[in-house]
């Protein structure tokens, strides 16, 4: 049964999903039921013995256990005899026979039909469904051990046609059907207890218990790698709409393997990423396409200005050259978003040092935080454009930038710090948007177009990472870039 369960993800490789979770919850089902046919087999449940109180009154006068019997000691006896009229005439008796006070000697019954360790009474035995037999003539006295008995020694079990039959030992006070434990009290003040050899019951309901605890060893194992394997389609879309999510062109799902709805949800998931992907190229064309055009109007206007007057052509001439920047920015970050990514290996320290120096000594107040040597797959003109834009809104907008390296598992950290007033929460991912700014106009000496932190963000997620902004509580803002570490 389990090697064919083992083979199953084979034989379904093509079913559909339903027909999957069907057979392998009636497999299951199967399986459970066969082990439990199976223990029926090895372990059937015990019959209810049959004992005579001579040999247990033998054995806990003498300490030795009579055949059939074992006796232990222990400093806490058993529960005494329950509400049973049967139980109570068979600890009468065994009082009798010892010749020790009542509070010296305890019955205990267990086993089924005998909650609480209580004994199942007149109600436990064949003979006496209704437990309304009154009790036996003789009351609380045992008869005489030789009249109307000729069974085995004392201890002995009764062999056919050698000791009363079953129904006549139910109607005796002096046997008991079923797994008991009886104690005496010793001068010591601990507690002789003889019960019947092997556990009886108990010994029974040990051994299920530890088939139990095997059957689930096979079974838990199984049944948790099945479920892994039906799982496993489902967390492919998570992981693929989440990568969809960070970078519309991320690789394709594949679409070769899995049951046939998790094929046509691949299909439908890759053309859907496909529409996105072209919506993105088409919006990205045209703003380059805008962007480039605009170039020979703002040419000749610049020319046709230079007959104008000067107080005219110096404020033209300014508004010409922001909107040159402008244009400039907008294509960086098309180039950004649009071109394939050169992939050389890359010293991130060495390279971001190189930038945090080059700003230093154009006069920025940049400085350098812990810097954990990591290397990277990428294109280093890239990377250097992403640092140049990040450090540049730390110092334009936060008055400074403390710039350090770190490394978490699989991904190098960049983050840039400043001591500004930090955004909202509500604007810390809108500021990633293309032309989007915290201030509105479009002026140079506060800001540029708008594009710098969403060419950044492209770039970061052409390698593989991505940028957040989170307000410091101390005041400021973080810039935290995860780029993936190159495989060593």
């Amino acid at each position: 049964m389990v090697a064919a369960l083992l083979k199953l993800p084979n034989l379904l490789a093509r079913w559909p999903l339903f027909v999957r979770i069907f057979v392998l919850m009636l497999a299951g089902v199967l399986l459970a039921q066969a082990l439990n046919f199976l223990l029926l087999l090895a372990a059937p449940m015990p019959p209810r013995s049959q004992h005579m109180l001579a040999g247990v009154a033998a054995s806990l006068r003498s300490g030795i256990a009579a055949p059939g019997f074992e006796v232990t000691t222990s400093g806490k006896p058993p529960p005494n005899a329950g509400p049973s009229d049967r139980l109570r005439a068979n600890r009468q008796w065994l009082v009798s026979a010892l010749g020790e006070d009542e509070s010296f000697v305890r019955l205990e019954l267990r086993g089924p039909g005998d909650p609480g360790g209580r004994g199942p009474g007149p109600r436990g035995f064949p003979d006496d469904p209704d437990g309304d037999r009154p009790p036996p003539p003789h009351g609380d006295r045992p008869p005489p051990p030789d009249k109307g008995f000729s069974g085995p020694p004392p201890g002995a079990e009764p062999g056919p046609g050698s000791g009363p039959r079953f129904g006549d030992m139910v109607h005796r006070d002096d046997a008991i059907i079923g797994d008991f434990s009886a104690a005496l009290k010793l001068p010591s003040g601990e507690w002789r207890i003889v019960q019947p050899a092997g556990g009886g019951l108990r010994g029974w309901y040990l051994r299920m218990f530890y088939w139990l605890i095997a059957g689930l060893g096979v079974v838990v194992p199984l049944a948790w790698w099945l479920a892994r394997w039906l799982a496993g389609p489902i967390a492919m879309f998570a992981q693929a709409a989440e990568r969809l999510g960070r970078d519309p062109a991320a690789p394709a799902v594949p679409t070769s393997a899995g049951p046939p709805e998790v094929r046509a949800a691949a299909t439908a998931f890759n053309q859907m990423q496909e529409r996105l992907r072209r919506y993105v190229d088409d919006r990205t064309l045209l703003v380059a396409a805008i962007a480039h055009d605009l170039r020979t109007p703002l040419a000749r206007l610049a020319f046709r200005l230079e007959e104008a007057p000067d107080a005219v052509r110096e404020a033209a001439a300014g508004d010409i050259e922001e909107m040159r920047e402008m244009i400039a920015a907008t294509l960086s970050f098309v180039k950004d978003l649009s071109q394939p990514v050169a992939r050389s290996t890359i010293d991130l320290q060495a390279l971001i040092l190189r930038q945090t120096q080059a700003s230093r000594q154009m006069g920025e107040p940049v400085a350098d935080g812990v810097m954990q040597p990591a290397w990277i797959e990428g294109d280093a003109s890239g990377i250097a454009r992403m640092l140049d834009n990040l450090i540049g809104n730390a110092v334009t907008y936060g008055s400074s930038a403390l710039v350090s390296l770190t490394t978490e598992k699989d991904s190098a950290v960049i983050k840039v710090q400043d001591e500004g007033p930090g955004l909202p929460d509500t604007l810390l991912e809108r500021v990633f948007e293309p032309f989007f700014r915290v201030e509105p106009s479009r002026n140079r000496h506060t800001g540029g177009a708008g594009l710098g932190l969403a060419s950044a963000r492209a770039v970061a997620r052409a390698h593989g990472g991505d940028i957040l902004l989170t307000n410091r509580p101390q005041g400021g803002l973080v810039a935290r870039v995860t780029l993936p570490l190159k495989p060593m």
